[in-house]
């Protein structure tokens, strides 16, 4: 599993959300999109959003080029799509339009290729704007999207975690946490630096300490 992905599942299996804003780029291939549908286990209301390297719609989201090229791996994103209840919330706010995020130099070959995918209760409760503007900075580009979120519904967060210090008087926990101490020293090498060991350790070590 990728390591950024991984820590970020391992930190919302325990913290409290109402929506979670992923931004992926690392779906790209139909073996991608696989791990991607594999790996994922959140929970709850979520945005994700990026280039997907691949159409679900060719007659509306490509426009040039080969007619039947551009939606390898759309089966298996559409697998995704459907075990997560996502909306394409662009197309479901313009389902005949035709507007493209991407293009080459010339022209020639355009494709709607950066998107945004709600859960679907996220959109029946919210109110959402979308709309693509042009962007000159890049060869994408602007999928603009205003999220309208109430904000005496909203979910703040349970706040900062602090170790209940009595546990520590507790023979059993001492023992559980200088197990774990001393196997988690030997995990380091499986991460990129410390500070990644250092902030899935800690994680690790709340689900010890209620």
């Amino acid at each position: 599993m990728d390591l950024k992905r991984r820590l970020l599942f391992d930190f919302l299996k325990y913290e409290k959300f109402d929506i979670i804003f992923l931004q992926e780029s690392l779906i790209a291939t139909v073996e991608d999109c696989v791990k991607w549908n594999k790996e994922s286990r959140l929970k709850g209301r979520l945005i994700i959003g990026g280039d997907f390297n691949c159409m679900l719609d060719l007659d509306k989201d490509k426009y040039g080029g080969n007619p039947v090229s551009g939606d390898t791996g759309a089966l298996h994103l559409k697998k995704l799509i459907q075990r997560l209840d996502f909306v394409d919330i662009w197309r479901k706010q313009h389902p005949t339009d035709r507007q493209f995020t991407w293009q080459t130099k010339r022209g020639s070959i355009k494709c709607r290729l950066d998107r945004f995918y709600f859960s679907s209760s996220l959109v029946r409760d919210h109110d959402v704007e979308t709309d693509i503007m042009i962007y000159p900075y890049s060869d994408h580009d602007l999928v603009r999207i205003l999220l309208t979120v109430d904000k005496a519904s909203s979910n703040v967060g349970p706040g900062v975690w602090k170790l209940n210090v009595s546990l520590l008087k507790v023979q059993e926990v001492r023992e559980q946490i200088a197990s774990f101490g001393d196997n988690w020293k030997d995990r380091k090498r499986d991460f990129d630096n410390v500070a990644e060991w250092w902030d899935s350790g800690k994680l690790r070590f709340k689900r010890l300490s209620p």
